[in-house]
């Protein structure tokens, strides 16, 4: 009794920063009573965040052997886990500054204590090590992020995006709940260790196959992946562009880190691979493989019909989804590149990217409007021309053209895919094709570079007054180009991240 009570309260020691923010956001709530300035609300988020951000520098350990994890444990810290939470609490305090002044006052307080509640969630997921400690995690992003859209944007476009948004993301949630179910009907369990123990046992069986189809399912609309990826465009168009800036990087990042820590420590298991292994059920891999082929497919082709830049913007999200399923499907073994590393090398550089290009639309005004169809973005190289640049960085990058990190992105992913291990062949294929796709997503980013260059503005552009997002903007732009100049600076980090967790 004394080893799972000294086991459970550990684990709640391995989330301490995500707990701490959690009650900086419940502190947020209450004081949200008193009206204050929003600028003094988005000060204390920071504060929060830099807070939990020094936590989490003293919450690292290795990762851990097959069965030297204690069975209580329900939240867990291992190197990549660490990495990834770490990765989400950075992106936290540029989506605090990106949202800097785009709340009114009134709910300030509120929205703010929803964005922690997000980042805290989103941590919580990375620690998970318990089916039920998981499931809760998703659903206080998902809550979070219901309410957070709602604030941004309150009118009838708005509204409308919220409740698309609320309805299919409790449809997936009831597609992921059934998954797990399924698993526990399967092996009579919730923890991951005691799972993988049954299985390592009992082996696959259909309905260990079909809860992890179910799995997959749900979690593919976090990261707006055929085919639960239809939502993405009315609702990138129908909310506030910040609001979209959200949901093209959070989810991605939760989505995708869930989807790698059920596919190696608990499906592995199911073909007699010890944690931390390399393979990956053969139908969940066919799964990956045709998910990656027809999100990369489907998204290129949807952006190059668009006009509104948010659509466009949604499109290209499911194209990159696309892109970080290749990375997911490739698994651990590849030499010189493994899926994981290719993968969370790649999220890094994506959020950069698109919280650049994003931030930089945020400052796009013309009468006092944000902007939101290619066209009004005429002339900008002219009228403001390091704006200009700036997008144009995030767009190449996007592209996956040098000089950016996103080049270093895509080419670690083909090269996951192109060595991945013997017996995955299929995956060369979609190397090809992610080459392919991403010539086609070169057209509609270049596209948004020629009306910006080469197109006279059709209205003048206001002066830019947004200084948060002014320098999230900046940020990301210069980490870009740092990430294509000197890419092992992030790419040691990711090899270290996994470097307990190769396997035999």
């Amino acid at each position: 009794m004394e080893g799972i009570y000294r086991s459970i309260l550990d684990s709640w020691k391995s989330a301490l920063p995500e707990l701490i923010l959690l009650g900086w956001a419940g502190m947020m709530f209450l004081g949200s009573l008193v009206r204050v300035k929003g600028s003094w609300w988005a000060t204390m988020s920071v504060g929060g965040i830099l807070l939990s951000l020094a936590i989490w520098t003293g919450t690292v350990s290795p990762s851990e052997p097959n069965d030297t994890i204690p069975s209580a444990s329900i939240l867990i810290t291992e190197t990549w886990r660490w990495s990834g939470r770490g990765l989400v609490l950075g992106t936290g305090l540029l989506l605090v500054l990106t949202m800097w002044s785009h709340v009114s006052e009134r709910q300030a307080g509120e929205f703010f204590a929803c964005l922690l509640s997000i980042v805290a969630g989103s941590g919580l997921v990375l620690a998970a090590h318990d089916l039920v400690s998981l499931f809760v995690a998703l659903e206080i992003v998902s809550i979070s992020t219901y309410i957070v859209l709602y604030i941004l944007r309150r009118d009838n476009s708005g509204l409308e995006a919220t409740i698309k948004y609320f309805l299919l993301s409790l449809f997936a949630s009831a597609i992921f709940l059934f998954g797990i179910s399924l698993l526990y009907l399967a092996v009579g369990r919730t923890n991951y260790q005691q799972i993988r123990l049954q299985l390592l046992t009992v082996g696959a069986n259909p309905l260990v196959l079909v809860s992890g189809l179910f799995v997959l399912g749900g979690l593919s609309f976090r990261i707006a992946a055929v085919p639960l990826h239809f939502y993405a465009p009315d609702v990138f168009a129908g909310t506030h562009p910040a609001g979209a800036a959200l949901l093209a990087v959070v989810p991605k990042v939760v989505g995708f880190l869930a989807m790698y820590q059920m596919l190696t420590e608990i499906y592995a298991a199911a073909l007699g691979v010890p944690h931390g292994g390399a393979a990956v059920l053969p139908l969940l891999l066919l799964t990956l493989a045709v998910l990656a082929g027809a999100s990369m497919m489907l998204g290129n082709i949807g952006g190059l019909l668009q006009d509104n830049i948010y659509r466009l913007l949604a499109y290209s999200s499911i194209a990159h989804a696309g892109y970080m399923l290749l990375g997911l499907a490739a698994g651990q073994g590849g030499k010189p590149v493994a899926g994981n590393e290719a993968l969370l090398f790649y999220l890094g550089a994506y959020i950069l990217m698109s919280l650049g290009v994003f931030t930089g639309l945020l400052c796009v005004r013309q009468g006092g409007k944000l902007i939101g169809y290619l066209d009004e973005l005429s002339g900008l190289g002219r009228s403001q021309p390091l704006l200009a640049l700036a997008i144009a960085v995030g767009l190449l990058s996007l592209t996956g053209l040098p000089p950016t990190g996103g080049f270093w992105g895509k080419v670690m992913l083909f090269l996951a895919a192109w060595y991945a291990p013997e017996g995955q062949t299929t995956l060369r294929y979609l190397a090809i094709f992610l080459a392919v796709n991403a010539a086609i997503g070169a057209w509609y980013y270049l596209r948004i570079l020629g009306v910006m260059y080469l197109r006279p503005a059709v209205r003048p552009f206001d002066s830019i007054n947004d200084v948060p997002a002014r320098l999230t903007c900046l940020v990301c732009t210069v980490l870009t180009l740092v990430l294509f100049l000197v890419p092992s600076l992030w790419w040691k980090a990711v090899v270290w991240a996994f470097a307990g967790d190769a396997g035999p």
